[in-house]
């Protein structure tokens, strides 16, 4: 069993590193950027559908028209707003000194996974679905994902062999 705690700066290199691998985020943005152009077409279309039932059946009346585009800029706004706040909730949250990410983490080879366990939470992960381990800036890297790592500082080791003998055990774990 290995025991570590890592720092915010640990976690910035890791996702440092793997947004240069191509590895973090490319979807994501990909995402954000067709959610954006889908919100934006169906505000376009929610605001041109009420012009045309108000033309159709009462006139114009742009007193009501106006309240109509107010809503929908208002439920944008909303939208936008609170996927800021709650991204700087969630950082400031996941990286307090009593939060999760920087509380002793435990690291445990078993048979047919790599258990991790800190303050509050258990992840296992099966070797199978392991892409790939490499050394970082001073941190040993266990590539669970595309985007995700599990990040080991070197200095959880008690010597270099220590370490060695780890990632070919983890290697030898993703060739099989």
């Amino acid at each position: 069993m290995i025991k570590y705690s890592l720092t915010v700066n640990d976690y910035s290199n890791v996702h440092n590193y793997l947004q240069k691998k191509n590895l973090n985020n490319n979807q994501l943005k990909s995402f954000s950027f067709w959610a954006g152009i889908i919100l934006s077409i169906c505000s376009v279309g929610a605001t041109i559908s009420i012009i045309k039932f108000y033309d159709l059946n009462q006139g114009m009346n742009f007193y009501e028209l106006d309240w109509a585009i107010g809503f929908i800029l208002t439920i944008v706004a909303t939208i936008i707003i609170n996927h800021k706040i709650e991204r700087k909730f969630l950082y400031k949250k996941m990286f307090s000194t009593d939060g999760i990410f920087l509380s002793e983490h435990q690291l445990e080879l078993l048979d047919n996974c790599i258990q991790l366990k800190s303050k509050g939470s258990e992840s296992k992960y099966y070797y199978q679905d392991l892409l790939d381990i490499e050394t970082h800036n001073n941190l040993v890297l266990i590539l669970v994902d595309k985007g995700a790592a599990i990040s080991v500082p070197i200095t959880a080791f008690e010597n270099d062999e220590l370490r060695e003998e780890f990632i070919a055990k983890i290697k030898n774990y993703i060739k099989t």
